[in-house]
């Protein structure tokens, strides 16, 4: 399972409050979702939003910048390669053979 990151949102306007969106594995969002709540719990001032969508949804929403995060329960494509990757439970992939 991976956490992809890719290129930013853009600058945020002064003041604003910080916003953070996660999307993609529906299989990873339970654990998006606790992590928000974990980080929530030390900058309450953030908001963070956890969407599904899919693992190759969520890859595409950071490659273009309308996600922050990724979220990914397989491996990255050659040509979704170039992210930042943030291996969330390294070497394990739901339905691979182990």
């Amino acid at each position: 399972m991976l956490i992809v990151a890719g290129c930013g949102r853009g600058s945020r306007s002064q003041g604003a409050a910080e916003a953070i969106t996660i999307a993609g594995s529906t299989s990873v969002q339970p654990f998006a979702e606790k992590l928000a709540e974990e980080y929530l719990l030390h900058h309450p001032q953030v908001r963070i939003d956890v969407q599904g969508g899919g693992s190759s949804a969520g890859i595409y929403a950071a490659r273009r910048g309308a996600a922050d995060l990724g979220a990914s329960s397989r491996e990255l494509a050659p040509s979704e390669k170039g992210l930042v990757e943030i291996p969330i439970n390294p070497g394990y992939f739901p339905g691979q053979d182990y």
